[in-house]
Formats: C-alpha cells, structure tokens, sequence
C-alpha cells in the first residue's frame, strides 16, 4: 500500500523529492527451545527458529518513508511414539511485511499511510485499549514480545499541538493469527483429532450401518495421519478466512481519539468500532449434539446426515464498538497508568464448540518505577466483567482478574542484562513466568539464555474432548509448553 501511496503523495507535494541519507537496520535472532518434559504424545520437543528483519528510514524533508520487512525459519521435531503420535520432522518459513509507509506533515494536519502500527493506551502488557493492531498467537507464551503485534494497513490523520484529534482508517481491517490446530500451543494439538476419529468409531451403532461407519472412519483417520504439515497449515489459512467480510466497506474499521495533557497528567480517549480480532467458532447443534452423543447414528437416522453436513462449522467475527479512556502521570519516583474501556460485544468460546457474545467493561491499573539506570520493575493488574456472561465459557469467567508484573536489570556497563515478566490468573490461579538473561558479547553480538515456566492446578488438555470442556484457563491450556531456550542476536 505504502509504495503506492508514496507517489501521489509527492505529486501532491506532501513528500518532497530530496531525501536525505537512509538509516538500515539488520537483525538475525537464531533461538534454540527445548521441552524437557514429555507431557503427551505429538509434541514438539525442539523447536529452532530463525528470527530476522530489515528496516529502512528515509528522511524526505519534513517527512519521513520506513519500510521494513521480517520473516523467520521455524524447524520442528518430536519423537514419534504411537499410532496418534503426531512427531517428526517439520519446517516452515515465512517473510511479511513490516512497518512500511510515509508520515508528515500536510498542511494543519500529521500524516501517517502505509502498513502501520497503532499503539493506544498506556499500559504496557494488559492495556484494554491496544485492539487496533492484530497479535500474532501462534507460538503462546514463547512468543517474543517485539514480534507479537502485527501492523496492519491504515491511514492517520491528527490535528492540534496541545491537544491532539486523531481519525484512523483501517480499510481492510485487522485480525489476531491464531493456531487453530496441530501445533504445541494451538486449541487442538497434535494427534487430537486423529484420536477424536478413532474415539467415534469405537461407538455402537446399529449393526445394519456399522460397515459403512468403517469404512468412513479408516479412510478419515488415514488421511489425517497422511496429512503433511504444509497441507495442515492451508487448511487452516483456509478456515480462518472462511465467513470473513469482504476485504471492502464491510471490512473497513474506523477509530477516533484525543490526547492531550491536565497539568501533569496525560490524557488519552478513544472510540473505535472495529471486527472482533479473534474468531468466534461454532459448530452446527447437530454437529455438538454428535460430539456427546453415546451412539452413532443408526439406519433410521441416515436421512439426517445432510443437515448434519450442512455448516458444520462457522467462524465469525462480528463487528464491535470499543470505547475507553487512559490517563497516565507520575507521583515522585513513581509512574502510574489507568484505563477504562466497553467493548460492545466480544466473542465467547463455550464448551462443546460453542459460542456466544457479551459486552465486557474493562479496568485496567500499573505502576512502574527506576531506579537509577540500573533497573526498571512494573506491576499491572485488569478486571473484565461480562455483562451477559454465557453459560460453561470456555477458559474464561464472568469477572475475570489479570496481573502481570517485569522487571529488567542492567548491570556491568549495559553489557548484561537480567529480566523477567510474569503473569497471573487471579480466577484459575495460574502463574506464568519467563526470567532471561543476555549478555552482549560486542557491538554487534548478544547470546541470550531464557525459560518458560508454567504453573496451574489443572493440566492442559490431552484429548480431543478434554479441549472442547477445558476448564483451566489460557495459562494453564499452554501448561505443557514449558521449556527452556538459548539464542543469539546479531544487529547492526
């Protein structure tokens, strides 16, 4: 979109000819993850990936064209131990587009197109106002914090000096990458599914039918167990894209602010009606009244079978309204954040593969402090209420309470650098926590150690059923993702 836009903003004498000389920015982070428990079968126990990215700055006169781009080499493996063993070898790469576009001034107004990212609010890890970027979910709590926002294609206008009016159009929308299926931290893992057909084969039926049933099963269980990686991967690209809207004016989302400041305290306000981020997954009350049935269809019941077929499964994700404010200052050594929101309606998973939605108010409250140079510690805490709260949601609650806390120590002149974040969930009484350590060997040369440690009363699900039904929450779901990792970086 950027590149595109550029000319005409020339053309209109936004972007001046004259450039002045390019900033780049290179970086390589190879990591090395290893499970050291084997929790179930089909997990990856070695995980090594390949992060980089390039970015550029122009300076154009009073205005500025970035681009950047960032991609990453992923290489799996886990022991093959059964039949529903989904271990082996499996690799994927991957390269997206970054922050890229062009910012500056036209006339009265700041101009900012291109492949953007649009932080709101003021808090760093639990903000209930940071929705208009997507989030890429896909690796669970190993995933890095720097990668986890993904820019999405818009246009910012803002106006004012002390007080600033902002108007943001995001003409296809934005959406969080989720993993759906066949990997460590997605809903249905490795080996789930395969198990759930061997599960449904096992049930009576009437005798009449029960060769048919046979061979439906062999023949589904088989190609699951053939199903390539690469292959897994476009199907669930394409169930995720399944019932979206058009990428036209029913995609589009729109968001207004103001920022400004009350003597010492900043002030920000925000109102957005946007496309859920995440989908909402339903299956058909046939297909959730098979998924508990003792018994399989019998002959009598076959005629069913085409409205049984008939979407089975629907993603949605419905339009909603956010609206919020967050005000942020400072009190002695002390730096303090609060936010608010309502968010119209937010999809809710239930058991069973079921769905439902809610308005939600949001609180949301951090306090962080320095010390020196040396070290840097925070705490943040967010309250959610569903206000129509589903029956059986799926790892969530109907007040749900969120804290997290980090804290970043840099020691023997900014060469070593100690760190650690931790979240916990009040309602499941689940704790996450990933203490690292770097040190910079020189300019260019950084080798990192880290871990994941995962602590909750429930274990994470292992069968197809127990992750229909799981009632732990999200930590405690990726409960069997703990490991430890070493890493490098190199920067220039």
């Amino acid at each position: 979109m950027a590149p595109l836009l550029l000319p005409l903003l020339c053309a209109l004498g936004l972007g001046p000819a004259r450039a002045a000389e390019p900033q780049v920015k290179l970086r390589v982070d190879p990591q090395l993850i290893v499970d050291l428990a084997h929790d179930r079968p089909g997990e990856d126990t070695i995980d090594a990936v390949t992060r980089f990215g390039l970015w550029l700055r122009v300076p154009q006169g009073s205005g500025t064209f970035f681009a950047g781009a960032r991609g990453q080499h992923l290489v799996l493996w886990g022991p093959s131990g059964s039949e529903l063993d989904g271990g082996g070898l499996e690799a994927a790469f991957e390269l997206r587009l970054d922050e890229t576009g062009w910012q500056g001034p036209a006339g009265p107004l700041w101009i900012a197109a291109g492949n953007l990212y649009l932080p709101r609010g003021a808090l760093v890890a639990l903000s209930p106002l940071d929705v208009l970027n997507g989030q890429d979910l896909r690796a669970g709590l190993a995933t890095p914090p720097e990668v986890r926002r993904l820019p999405s294609p818009a246009v910012q206008l803002e106006l004012g000096q002390r007080w600033i009016w902002s108007a943001t159009l995001l003409p296809v929308g934005a959406a969080d990458r989720v993993p759906l299926w066949g990997t460590d931290s997605s809903l249905i893992r490795q080996g789930m599914l395969e198990g759930a057909v061997q599960g449904l084969a096992a049930r009576p039926s009437d005798p009449v039918v029960d060769d048919l049933y046979k061979d439906i099963f062999d023949a589904l269980g088989q190609s699951l167990q053939d199903l390539d990686a690469q292959t897994r991967r476009g199907l669930e690209g394409a169930l995720l894209s399944a019932g979206l809207p058009s990428p036209l004016l029913d995609a589009a989302e729109v968001a207004g602010g103001l920022k400004g400041s009350l003597g010492p305290v900043d002030i920000e306000l925000m109102a957005a009606t946007l496309r859920a981020r995440r989908p909402l997954i339903v299956a058909s009350p046939k297909v959730q009244e098979q998924l508990t049935a003792p018994t399989l269809p019998g002959l009598a019941d076959l005629g069913t079978l085409p409205e049984l077929l008939e979407d089975p499964i629907q993603l949605k994700r419905p339009r909603t309204g956010v609206f919020g404010a967050a005000a942020s200052g400072t009190a002695g050594a002390f730096g303090l954040k609060a936010e608010g929101a309502f968010t119209t309606q937010r999809p809710i998973q239930t058991a069973g593969v079921g769905g439902a939605l809610s308005p939600v108010v949001s609180a949301a409250a951090g306090v962080d402090r320095t010390l020196g140079t040396v070290v840097t510690v925070g705490l943040e805490a967010r309250f959610e209420h569903l206000t129509a709260p589903p029956p059986y949601p799926l790892m969530f609650s109907q007040d749900d309470v969120l804290m997290a806390a980090f804290v970043d120590a840099r020691l023997l002149r900014q060469r070593l650098s100690l760190s650690g974040a931790g979240l916990y969930d009040l309602n499941f009484s689940e704790l996450a926590l990933t203490p690292q350590a770097s040190f910079a060997i020189d300019d260019r040369w950084r080798v990192q150690l880290g871990a994941l440690l995962v602590a909750g009363p429930r274990r994470a699900p292992q069968t197809f059923e127990e992750a229909l039904a799981y009632g732990g929450g999200p930590i405690g779901a990726l409960g069997d993702t703990e490991h430890v990792s070493v890493g490098l970086s190199w920067a220039r």
